[in-house]
């Protein structure tokens, strides 16, 4: 109503034409008219307290214990000098402690003696070690710790300390979680059938099979085995290496069977080269894990397992132009399907177009496989420390502090635990740590109090030579995949709490009689 009293006439103004209003004006003018001007430009101003005012938001303790630590550091003492008489116009002229604060100088301020970037407190050098174990009381991991900090404190370098602090975090990595996947990385493409094979033991309806297959041909073998002991499961090997010959390579993971120093004299024996996976690792043992699915599902669907078996080796597998039986034979083999004798005669295949299929259908695996992995880990050196993850069965349980003495294909490492014993694992199942703060004398117990912020066992030597430990005997397991070659060698480590282990081979029970263990127990340590 007010403006009706007005006549208007509207003209139409493109946008890059109009002014900018300003804070203090709605179209300022281009040149000040009578006002001083000065070197600083004015936005808004709202002045709550004074310098000396106190902070209601901190306790009046901690700021004053902040305010005292702050007087004793030396670079804050200057800074404060700094923001109270101003900061010069280059960055040069400032001495060198105070130029990591320039780039957000316009942000500094003090209140009460205690400096502020912004709303967050500036914490000094003496307390940099009292804050970050506040931060990470709740050990959540560095990023959680980073973005809770960063809301109230700031020192520069503050989240390079939080993750050194977190990364050598004791509690952290004992209660850890697997390491992201890393790329996948498979074994060497054979330029001829039955040049490298691969084996595993699967269970289905309570019973077990030992199934082989060929990593040139896909040719599978499936044995039914009557038990999953050493002796059994090399006759099997060996029937397959008469009829095909011996391999280069024989691939397997870390079951009881395949790390006993039966099958290790049989590899020697025959001449093959027996390379296992890291236990508790399936994917490094993928070949036979895949068989392991076909063979599985011929077996629940099949009537007549062998006639599907047969089936199976005579069709070219998905993106491949030979099947099995070619491959591995240079022939199809007569199914129960009509064939022409032509079609069963045999006929050279193109080596080159296998090689060619194989490295399409891994670089198609690897593609899609690689779209959930990490990037390659940083490699773990011997003579570190890490902690390594406990066997499934200990899920949730405390990860495993040693030191790291051997790698092995450059993702499988083998570490000296605190037990004494000898585990190997996978890249992803380790973590690296700091190395123990002291070195004790074997007769000299390990103090708790003299650790307290670090729980690192101490090494100690031992006078055990070799053994071999597992929680069952071969023949109490009836098939535990990836089951960890876990050795005693040269020295061992002090725990805590260390596992007792009689030197005695021999019991004797309440009425006198002495219990001897089978001979076949002599490798193994029983609990």
């Amino acid at each position: 109503m007010k403006l009706q009293r007005y006549r208007f006439n509207l003209t139409y103004k493109r946008g890059p034409t109009l002014h900018l209003a300003d804070t203090l004006s709605r179209a300022a003018l281009p040149q000040p008219i009578s006002a001083r001007v000065t070197h600083f430009d004015v936005f808004r101003m709202e002045i709550e307290s004074s310098e000396f005012s106190r902070n209601a938001r901190l306790e009046e303790s901690t700021e004053k214990h902040l305010r005292e630590e702050t007087s004793k550091d030396i670079t804050l003492t200057a800074l404060h000098k700094v923001i109270v008489h101003g900061w010069p116009e280059d960055r040069l002229n400032i001495s060198e402690p105070l130029r990591p604060y320039w780039s957000y100088r316009d942000e500094l301020s003090v209140q009460n003696g205690v400096i502020y970037k912004g709303t967050q407190v500036m914490v000094p050098q003496s307390m940099h070690k009292e804050m970050l174990r506040k931060i990470h009381a709740n050990h959540f991991g560095a990023e959680s710790n980073i973005r809770m900090a960063r809301e109230v404190l700031f020192w520069p370098g503050m989240r390079k300390s939080i993750q050194d602090m977190c990364d050598a975090s004791s509690t952290c990595a004992q209660y850890g979680t697997t390491a992201p996947n890393e790329p996948m990385r498979s074994l060497p493409i054979p330029t001829r059938p039955w040049q490298i094979v691969s084996q595993d033991i699967c269970e289905l309806d309570n019973r077990n099979y030992l199934v082989t297959v060929c990593h040139f041909s896909d040719w599978i073998e499936v044995d039914p085995l009557g038990d999953t002991l050493s002796s059994t499961v090399i006759d099997k090997t060996k029937a397959h290496f008469a009829r095909y010959g011996v391999p280069a390579i024989c691939h397997t993971d870390n079951g009881p069977q395949f790390i006993s120093e039966q099958y290790r004299t049989f590899s020697v024996a025959y001449g093959f080269k027996h390379t296992t996976s890291s236990p508790f690792h399936p994917k490094g043992n993928g070949r036979a894990e895949a068989a392991v699915k076909v063979a599985k599902s011929m077996l629940k669907k099949a009537d007549d397992f062998h006639s599907a078996l047969l089936l199976y080796r005579n069709t070219p597998p998905r993106g491949h132009t030979y099947s099995p039986a070619q491959r591995m034979f240079l022939r199809r083999t007569r199914t129960l399907l009509p064939t022409t004798d032509h079609l069963l005669a045999p006929a050279m295949i193109n080596f080159d177009i296998v090689k060619e299929d194989i490295l399409k259908k891994r670089h198609d695996s690897k593609t899609y496989y690689d779209k959930s992995a990490s990037v390659e880990h940083t490699p773990v050196q011997v003579g570190s420390y890490a902690y390594a993850k406990p066997q499934p069965r200990h899920r949730g349980k405390p990860w495993i502090y040693g030191e790291v003495i051997k790698t092995d294909n450059g993702r499988s490492y083998t570490v000296r635990t605190s037990h004494g014993t000898l585990i190997r694992r996978n890249r992803v199942q380790l973590k690296p740590a700091a190395a123990p703060p002291t070195f004790l004398r074997p007769q000299t117990a390990l103090n708790p109090a003299t650790v307290a912020t670090t729980a690192y066992p101490t090494l100690a030597p031992n006078p055990l030579k070799r053994t071999e430990v597992h929680p069952q005997s071969e023949q109490q397991t009836p098939k535990q995949s990836n089951t960890t070659a876990e050795v005693t060698q040269e020295p061992t480590l002090k725990d805590p709490e260390p596992r007792a282990v009689s030197s005695s081979p021999l019991t004797q029970t309440r009425s006198g009689r002495i219990v001897k263990p089978p001979a076949r127990l002599q490798d193994y340590v029983t609990d």
